[in-house]
């Protein structure tokens, strides 16, 4: 079972945490009456991807590949879907840098995981529930799903605030 937990935390779920603290803190310092709706937002959108069934043998691409270019669509990034294989879409996103002589950097990841067996979870495996200390239960928590979710939210960061020149 997959879990995120201070014992089991992967540095791609920390780093996911701190991007949404920082974005909470930097949204609560522009606009002091805002809550942690927007840090909710991010953590609700990851969930939301988590409950994507993609597990082996039958992976649903699709859904994932609409829920990836939908965030892509709201983030502005340019994409193009590929398929080499029928019914395994292969989603490339673009995000332009500032200069365009520089060499390029391929972020990869996978959608699919590894199958469920179902009485083994005490959590719906693509329920993506959190419990009363903040750990997300999900098939793919501390896997492809939370990469790919990283690479989107830092654009969104970056975009937002500017870290990189």
């Amino acid at each position: 079972m997959e879990r995120i937990s201070s014992k089991s935390i992967t540095p791609g779920i920390l780093r996911l945490y701190f991007l949404s603290l920082l974005f909470s803190i930097l949204t609560a310092a522009n606009n002091p009456s805002s809550s942690s709706s927007s840090s909710g937002s991010i953590i609700f959108r990851f969930q939301e991807y988590l409950q994507i069934s993609t597990a082996q043998p039958n992976p649903n691409y699709y859904e994932a590949a609409d829920f990836i270019l939908s965030q892509a669509k709201a983030l502005s990034l340019e994409s193009q879907t590929i398929e080499f294989v029928k019914n395994k879409p292969i989603i490339l996103l673009k995000w332009p840098g500032k200069d365009p002589n520089l060499p390029s950097v391929l972020l990869n990841s996978h959608t699919d995981v590894v199958p469920v067996e179902i009485d083994k979870w005490a959590h719906p495996p693509f329920g993506a529930q959190i419990d009363s200390r903040g750990n997300i239960y999900a098939r793919g928590s501390q896997a492809s799903t939370s990469i790919q979710i990283e690479f989107l939210f830092f654009h969104f960061f970056e975009k937002q605030y500017c870290f990189c020149d």
